[in-house]
């Protein structure tokens, strides 16, 4: 083979790990419900925190959570339908590079929307947390969680 097949051989390679690997993190997380490691999602660790609280104080949180989860419902299929336009952009024949740019760059805009948004829901969150609260919350985000047995 030829130096730009190589290339493009180990381009595809590794842009399959990269997916590979957002789609494990991604798959873990939200079929257990736990938190991802530190510097991921902290609004992961802020649901569990949650449940920490009294029930009162759950029930006011609550809200805030269910609407940011139902909110992010559309970016979701929207982010699964990007990651099949990748797809297809990858395995076609003859592969387009400037095509397979594209997916990936509109699957980063869209990955990147889903965390604002996150970002959003928290911050909305600990303003309705009590200093106490979220001293709490850092605390618990600061922990580590015992290691996970079983598949992902």
């Amino acid at each position: 083979m030829n130096k730009s097949r190589w290339l493009i051989v180990g381009l595809v390679v590794s842009v399959l790990l990269n997916v590979a690997l957002i789609g494990a993190f991604v798959g873990r997380h939200m079929a257990d419900g736990m938190g991802p490691p530190r510097g991921g999602n902290p609004l992961f660790g802020v649901m569990r925190f949650t449940k920490t609280l009294p029930e009162a104080r759950q029930a006011e949180l609550s809200e805030i959570l269910r609407q940011y989860r139902q909110a992010a419902r559309p970016n979701i299929r929207m982010l699964r339908g990007r990651q099949e336009a990748f797809r297809a952009a990858m395995l076609a024949e003859p592969m387009d590079a400037l095509a397979v740019r594209a997916s990936l760059d509109a699957l980063q805009q869209a990955l990147a929307d889903q965390h604002k948004a996150g970002h959003e829901a928290l911050v909305m969150v600990l303003e309705n947390l009590t200093a106490e609260e979220r001293q709490a919350l850092d605390e618990q985000l600061r922990r580590r969680r015992p290691p996970r047995h079983g598949p992902p």
